[in-house]
């Protein structure tokens, strides 16, 4: 279970994605506009948690991700 302060923080790294997804997806002029995020951190601080949030919000609101595929299928 998380702390109120550790579940703010994951929100706001999910904002950052979220944005950078969008940034993504609307690009300039309708074309996909490239970007990479770099995620690094201690071990244990929960990267993994926050990709697989993240992925989660994607998959509720996209249709183009396969179901079943997901990064927690990734040994």
């Amino acid at each position: 279970m998380q702390m109120p302060a550790q579940q703010a923080v994951v929100q706001d790294q999910l904002s950052v994605l979220q944005s950078a997804w969008n940034e993504v997806r609307n690009g300039d002029q309708g074309q996909l506009a490239p970007k990479v995020v770099h995620i690094q951190a201690e071990s244990g601080v929960g990267k993994t948690y926050l990709l697989q949030q993240f992925y989660d919000t994607l998959a509720h609101e996209e249709s183009y991700f396969t179901p079943g595929l997901t990064p927690r299928d990734v040994p």
